[in-house]
């Protein structure tokens, strides 16, 4: 047998009446997007960049509005791959933080010793931003710290766009000639 209770009522319709509200408050509730920057650094200040993997490194210095490889005799280098690279690292947002603790950045590969990259922006001596470039949680996504931060997240980075070595930055087209430009071509011995 049920008995109705009048309190009970009350309650019921208080209730109806406050999902109504909370229902046509308007609020539209939509999937979090990331508004802030990754890195905060002036674009076309950077003048220095260096790669390093744990083992090997590479650095590329910006003369006279020419990206080069010092470690290589001054060779130049991808002009192109510079840009997309420094155009990727700034329009990288800020997530959600997958995890911001010492023992998580080690997990993740994004430690101050232990990293998969760590990249370096400077202008002139000044350092301007770090990233630490770790494991890959999911297709195309890569766990990043920014070097001034505790913070992890998880980004669409690939790591082959940066290499340690200097071979992948070199300039391939510096070498092509026209064949109509050729008078000879001389080979020791």
């Amino acid at each position: 047998m049920v008995k109705w209770v009048p309190g009970w009522g009350a309650v019921w319709a208080a209730e109806l009446v406050l999902a109504g509200v909370v229902n046509l408050g308007g609020e539209e509730y939509g999937v979090f997007a990331a508004e802030e920057k990754l890195l905060s650094f002036d674009r076309q200040s950077i003048d220095s960049l260096r790669i390093d993997d744990g083992t090997d490194s590479v650095v590329l210095i910006k003369r006279d509005g020419t990206w080069r490889l010092p470690g290589s005799g001054d060779f130049p280098a991808s002009q192109q791959s510079v840009e997309r690279l420094l155009d990727k690292l700034a329009a990288l947002q800020k997530g959600w933080p997958v995890a911001r603790t010492r023992g998580a950045a080690r997990r993740f590969n994004v430690d101050r010793e232990q990293f998969e990259r760590k990249l370096a922006l400077s202008s002139g001596a000044d350092e301007k931003a770090t990233l630490f470039v770790g494991s890959s949680p999911d297709f195309r996504k890569v766990y990043v710290r920014p070097g001034d931060e505790d913070e992890i997240f998880a980004v669409d980075f690939k790591p082959w766009e940066a290499e340690a070595d200097a071979d992948s930055w070199i300039d391939k087209d510096v070498l092509i000639f026209d064949a109509s430009d050729v008078e000879r071509v001389e080979v020791p011995g």
